[in-house]
């Protein structure tokens, strides 16, 4: 999630033909396009008036322009499946079998760095990019808060989006009782580091399925500088939920296993942090 999607983008593919989206920026694809295409109720472009793309759009029928937001979405799908497909083939062993190379014990610590480095996903994919950027807290949001941040404001899907990275992670954690990362920390004679990344685990999904507003909502109910303060006071103290505020308690809580991830786990599993998470920015 590299910024705001681009939905003039999105709506010249739709109102366009013989589109190669595979040539279209990242901004106009990928499941944020599919979220706008398939979600959003407005029928209307997004575009100034001189995009010539979308000249005519509001002028056709709803059941034309919802068809071709359909034909645009099959699209866009089509492109997702086809990068996944090709992840997929590289490591059947049919095909790329990189599964073999990445086994492959002189391999041994770059594959561990490797599977390390993707689990920093839940510092910068998760806790900045859909939490704490949309809420303001990232020092890169220069507004009160960043509501086009918000990864699928159209769906709603936002907050289940980060409750699908926190049950991956804590899967990529705890993988199994004999070389999980949380036995080899224990066997390492730190289980109580182990005990502390499964508790904040533990409270973090439970605050985040808890939570009956969508991110948008959140994000949106911070209107002045007070309630800002309010945000600041609920991630700084996490040991006790905001009321009107949960999500800013959970990025806390994010920030703890992160916290915990970039100066315990890298020492005891013995691996690097990845370059763009040497420090923290909120």
């Amino acid at each position: 999630m590299a910024g705001p999607i681009s939905t003039c983008g999105i709506d010249s593919i739709a109102a366009s033909s013989n589109v190669d989206i595979s040539a279209r920026p990242s901004s106009t694809r990928g499941i944020r396009a599919l979220d706008y295409l398939l979600f959003n109720t407005d029928l209307d472009h997004t575009c100034a008036p001189q995009v010539t793309a979308t000249k005519g759009w509001n002028d056709l029928t709803k059941s034309e322009r919802k068809s071709l937001r359909c034909d645009a979405a099959m699209l866009v799908a089509s492109d997702l499946e086809s990068a996944a497909s090709s992840i997929l083939k590289a490591w059947q062993k049919t095909d790329g079998n990189y599964r073999a190379e990445f086994l492959e014990e002189s391999n041994t610590f770059l594959s561990l760095q490797a599977t390390t480095d993707s689990m920093f996903y839940l510092e910068k994919g998760t806790k900045d990019a859909k939490v704490g950027m949309p809420l303001g807290i990232i020092a890169a949001c220069p507004n009160l808060t960043c509501p086009d941040f918000v990864e699928a404001p159209y769906s709603g899907n936002s907050l289940q989006n980060v409750i699908t990275n926190l049950e991956i992670w804590s899967e990529m954690f705890s993988s199994n009782s004999q070389t999980g990362f949380d036995a080899h920390i224990e066997n390492e004679g730190w289980p109580e580091v182990s005990q502390e990344f499964k508790s904040n685990l533990i409270r973090a999904l439970d605050l985040a399925n808890s939570i009956d507003e969508s991110i948008a909502s959140q994000v949106s109910s911070i209107q002045s500088e007070s309630q800002e303060t309010e945000c600041t006071n609920a991630f700084s103290n996490p040991d006790t939920t905001s009321d009107n505020l949960p999500l800013c308690t959970l990025y806390g809580l994010l920030k703890r296993i992160v916290d915990s991830l970039k100066i315990d786990f890298v020492t005891i599993v013995n691996v690097e942090i990845p370059g763009g998470s040497q420090s923290d920015n909120d």
